[in-house]
């Protein structure tokens, strides 16, 4: 049964209708998604501006670690401890996990 092209343009109409009110619902049930998407694309810039900052500035930053050594040594100290874990843990997940999953992680930070 062949369809004339008025039935066939009523008919792609209709669909491009239904394909924008689908879109209007999706958009709409994704904000919350999008919202966390770009405050962990904020944070990420935020780290990665860290980051380059320390690079660039290691005496600076050598300096600023040395003077709260010596201002709050027990803090200090505990915090040198908790970030010596961290890395610790991190070699071991490293030498652990599969190199695709690796790469993948390493990608997300």
């Amino acid at each position: 049964m062949k369809k004339t092209l008025a039935e066939l343009q009523l008919e792609r109409a209709l669909l491009i209708e239904r394909i924008a009110a689908e879109r209007t619902v999706l958009a709409r049930q994704l904000a919350p998604f999008q919202r966390a998407a770009e405050t962990s694309d904020k944070v990420s810039a935020f780290v990665a501006r860290i980051t380059a900052y320390v690079r660039e500035h290691p005496l600076t930053m050598a300096a600023a670690l040395g003077l709260l050594a010596l201002l709050k040594p027990r803090s200090s100290l505990r915090w040198a401890q908790r970030g010596f874990m961290l890395w610790r843990s991190w070699r071991v997940l490293r030498a652990w996990q599969p190199v695709g999953l690796l790469q993948k992680l390493r990608r997300f930070l």
